[in-house]
């Protein structure tokens, strides 16, 4: 498809909205959602869904450190990676589909498969030496903690 700089067309306001929700489904969804697919119907018997992953991330301050809690059941700690680097936390990970066999018949596969990465920015305040990271009932745990000279410095304020 050309850009709509070389394109010669009609504006027709209902085509126009109709280009503008696709764009925003393909950003937020990844490609396939744009033209009507839903991860059941990306899916054939025996097959992943062909998506990227975003897994459920809450992230949270606490007075010595952030923590980040991304919701990745039924894989191991070995399926992902976790770096700090100039500031920047990166959560890589890949969930692979089970081995298919002969003997099972799918009838319906929704689960989705495939490679994932989520990127937070970090405050200067962090000392990415010490950064922990745990996984226990599907859920990784990032501790990144803040630098010990940095601590909140109260100001009094005078009156004249």
């Amino acid at each position: 498809m050309l850009p709509t700089l070389f394109r010669k067309e009609e504006r027709n306001p209902v085509t126009s909205l109709r280009g503008e929700l696709d764009r925003l489904f393909e950003d937020f969804f990844g490609d396939g959602f744009a033209a009507g697919a839903t991860p059941a119907l990306l899916a054939t018997p025996g097959r992943a869904p062909a998506m990227n992953l975003a897994p459920a991330m809450d992230v949270k301050e606490r007075d010595d450190a952030y923590v980040a809690e991304l919701e990745l059941p039924g894989m191991k700690a070995e399926d992902f990676k976790v770096e700090v680097q100039e500031g920047v936390l990166s959560i890589r990970g890949e969930r692979k589909l089970e081995k298919e066999e002969k003997t099972k018949r799918w009838h319906r596969t929704e689960r989705l498969y495939g490679s994932f990465e989520r990127r937070v920015s970090l405050p200067n305040s962090v000392d990415a030496e010490k950064v922990d990271a745990s996984y226990k009932d599907g859920v990784l745990t990032v501790t990144v903690p803040k630098s010990p000279d940095v601590k909140p410095k109260t100001i009094q304020v005078k009156t004249k």
